[in-house]
């Protein structure tokens, strides 16, 4: 074969492994392009992985391929962006040109360019404009970024580091000064974990402790 497009194609076994007709589906393969031993490498580990991905350079017919890897008993689908009708698409979703700009952070010309066809969006958009095609609500809600009161961080924060100073000091109440000290020196991201960890170590101790009296059996180690 001397015509066709190249085409990156996502392969796996269509019905497990062991119906997959190896010899036919590398001739497939071999037959658009590809050396026979790129081929026969690609569909070895489509088997021993469950799926391979490769760039098939001449491609003359998407269903003819599809129908001779499904015969070998492979499964394909094309990889990278479609092209992709925005206006549809945003009709669709039932919003304006702006509401759909703002809701996936894409500038209002670029919509109206698009929808317009005096530009085309590029490879990167038509990849995004193919997961918001796919998923509009999780996207959009992805994007959300929460409105938070000025200072609540901080406060959040005071109060998680007060909470740990007081834990610590039940697990050390003869280093007071020290257990402040390593508690704001903790980063904000880390407090949380840190008195996790602190709560349960004073958790075991009364326990320890409990069993010791005889008040509580202790737990089997």
């Amino acid at each position: 074969m001397s015509s066709g497009s190249p085409a990156i194609l996502s392969l796996s076994p269509s019905q497990g492994p062991e119906k997959v007709e190896a010899v036919q589906a590398t001739l497939a393969l071999a037959g658009r392009g590809l050396s026979l031993l790129r081929a026969k490498r690609v569909i070895e580990e489509m088997l021993d992985k469950g799926r391979a991905v490769v760039e098939v350079p001449l491609v003359e017919d998407e269903d003819a391929l599809a129908r001779d890897l499904a015969e070998a008993g492979c499964a394909a689908a094309r990889l990278g962006p479609a092209q992709m009708d925005v206006r549809a698409l945003r009709d669709r979703l039932g919003v304006t040109q702006e509401q759909f700009a703002h809701r996936y952070g894409l500038e209002v010309d670029a919509v109206r360019n698009w929808e317009t066809g005096r530009r085309r969006p590029d490879a990167a958009a038509l990849a995004y404009l193919g997961v918001i095609a796919r998923l509009p609500e999780q996207v959009s809600m992805a994007l959300e970024r929460s409105l938070v009161p000025a200072g609540a961080v901080a406060r959040e924060a005071g109060r998680l580091r007060a909470r740990t100073v007081g834990v610590m000091e039940l697990l050390h109440p003869e280093r007071v000064a020290e257990n402040r000290r390593l508690v704001n020196s903790i980063p904000e991201a880390r407090l949380g974990d840190v008195l996790r960890a602190a709560e349960t170590a004073v958790a075991e101790r009364i326990e320890a402790a409990a069993a010791e009296r005889g008040a509580l059996p202790r737990a089997p180690v």
